[in-house]
C-alpha cells in the first residue's frame, strides 16, 4: 500500500531539490533557465486544473501568467524556425542557379 504525500514530505522534497539545485549552481553548472520554463509549464498546468474545476478566473489568470512566462523561449524557437528556413531556402535558391548555366 502507498502513501500519499503528506505536507511535510512534500515540503522536505522541495527543499532537498531546492538544496541540490544551490549545489550545482556552485559547481558551475546553472539551471536558471530550466527552472523558469518548468516553472511557467507548472503555471499552466495549474491553470488547466483551476479552468476544469469551474475556477474559471483563478485558472485563466494563473494559465496566461505561465503562457507570458514562455513568450521568450517561444521567441527563441520561432527565430530558430527563421533561421533554418532562411538557410534551407539560400541552399536551394544556390542549386537552382547552378542548374540554370549553359556553359
Amino acid at each position: 500500500m502507498e502513501e500519499a504525500m503528506d505536507g511535510k514530505k512534500a515540503l522536505g522534497l522541495l527543499l532537498a531539490v531546492a538544496g541540490g539545485i544551490m549545489v550545482l549552481k556552485f559547481f558551475g553548472i546553472h539551471l536558471g533557465a530550466l527552472v523558469g520554463t518548468l516553472f511557467a509549464i507548472v503555471l499552466i498546468g495549474l491553470g488547466v486544473v483551476a479552468w476544469r474545476s469551474n475556477k474559471k478566473i483563478i485558472g485563466g489568470i494563473v494559465g496566461a501568467v505561465g503562457i507570458l512566462m514562455l513568450l521568450p523561449a517561444l521567441s527563441k524557437l520561432i527565430m530558430l524556425g527563421i533561421a533554418v528556413v532562411l538557410i534551407l531556402f539560400g541552399i536551394s535558391m544556390v542549386k537552382k542557379n547552378n542548374n540554370n548555366r549553359h556553359f
